[in-house]
């Protein structure tokens, strides 16, 4: 974690999954040791696994360049992914983590915070070697590209309701953006973002709403208050 107030976490949940009986012999892959990686650091809500071989990740006030370069290096060696997309956040505590600006709700189709613009993008893919990357360079307007060709798409569809900038700026703090996609096409979402939740449903998502009160004063969003899991098919 990046912020000294957490380092802690990082270091009692890694100090369990190395040497706890319960998780010791295990046989699950750890994609990133915090401890081994210092002044490096990745938080959970600014990785998002998009498919297609393809995770998308953001640079952000949290998460280290250097951090995705050792992800990736994990991932591909692994053969756990083809490709990474990394974004160029801005370095800001309104845009904490990539999953409170962007998040998928269906193949190929993005649920998007106005604010977050176009961003400068990079496809991280393996090199010529186990030691290298190769690193393609998008502007910001060949972003929203960047994404499809990583999913294998022509294009994708992005979701930004219409909004004066202000009510913007108060779905997006309320995590409005912060969907969890449950299934292709449905995800679980705050039931106060009324503005964002209703276009969603106007354009073909279902939207499965908590109240979220006390959840929600943690900085949170559905998508980052929740575990991974492993699914099937």
């Amino acid at each position: 974690m990046r912020r000294q107030a957490r380092v802690r976490e990082s270091l009692f949940a890694e100090a369990i999954y190395r040497w706890h009986p319960m998780f010791a012999s295990a046989a699950f892959d750890v994609w990133y040791h915090g401890a081994d990686a210092a002044p490096a650091t990745i938080e959970g809500g600014d990785v998002l696994v998009i498919g297609n071989g393809a995770v998308l990740a953001g640079m952000s006030e949290r998460t280290t360049p250097q951090a995705l370069e050792m992800l990736a290096h994990r991932l591909f060696a692994a053969d756990a992914a083809t490709s990474l997309v990394a974004i160029d956040m801005p370095k800001q505590r309104a845009f904490m983590h990539l999953d409170t600006m962007l998040t998928m709700a269906d193949h190929g189709v993005f649920t998007k915070y106005a604010g977050m613009g176009m961003l400068r993008s990079y496809t991280i893919e393996p090199g010529a070697s186990a030691r290298e990357l190769k690193v393609t360079d998008h502007p910001p307007e060949d972003m929203h590209t960047a994404l499809a060709a990583a999913l294998g798409l022509p294009r994708i569809k992005v979701l930004t309701a219409v909004q004066d900038v202000r009510s913007a700026q108060r779905e997006q703090w309320d995590d409005g953006c912060n969907v969890l996609a449950v299934e292709p096409g449905v995800v679980v979402a705050y039931e106060r973002n009324v503005t964002t939740n209703a276009y969603l449903e106007e354009n073909g998502i279902e939207v499965i709403t908590v109240a979220g009160g006390e959840l929600g004063r943690g900085r949170g969003g559905p998508r980052c208050m929740s575990c991974p899991i492993e699914r099937s098919g």
